[in-house]
């Protein structure tokens, strides 16, 4: 049995049918999850500078171990 991507909206109200969107999972920019949930040093370390610059506060430093 064949079903179209209409079928499964069937029981929903056109309103809600209409309010329906895709969500997008994709990872946000560094920058924008540093400044939300964080992230780990390591991703700070390997992190391009350019892209940390207007979040960044001045006088703190990251050093990679070595």
């Amino acid at each position: 049995m064949k079903k179209s991507g209409k079928d499964i909206w069937r029981g929903l109200q056109p309103a809600a049918v209409a309010a329906l969107s895709t969500r997008d999972y994709r990872a946000p920019a560094l920058a924008k999850r540093l400044a939300g949930g964080g992230v780990e040093a390591g991703q700070i370390v390997s992190a391009n500078r350019r892209s940390l610059v207007a979040i960044w506060i001045p006088g703190v430093e990251i050093f990679a171990r070595a």
